[in-house]
């Protein structure tokens, strides 16, 4: 997984569609969308997220499209 994360250099960015597992820690450029980040948290309650808001890398999207620009990735990511 980790080699995956190397494509994706910080400061890129990446458009994540509903259900999709966000590849990146990052920041959310434009869209709104839902996050199960129940992985961190133990919540089940999905987290709203919009433009400025903070995202972690290996959560999922839901209820719509986010773009996110990546903050760091591979080993210097939340989840790694």
């Amino acid at each position: 997984q980790a080699a995956r994360y190397a494509l994706h250099p910080p400061t890129h960015t990446h458009q994540v569609l509903p259900g999709e597992k966000i590849p990146v820690d990052g920041e959310v450029l434009s869209g709104a969308c839902s996050a199960d980040e129940s992985a961190l948290t133990g919540e089940p309650a999905l987290v709203g997220k919009r433009p400025g808001t903070h995202v972690t890398g290996g959560t999922i999207a839901h209820e719509g499209a986010v773009t996110v620009r990546a903050t760091a990735t591979g080993e210097t990511s939340t989840l790694a």
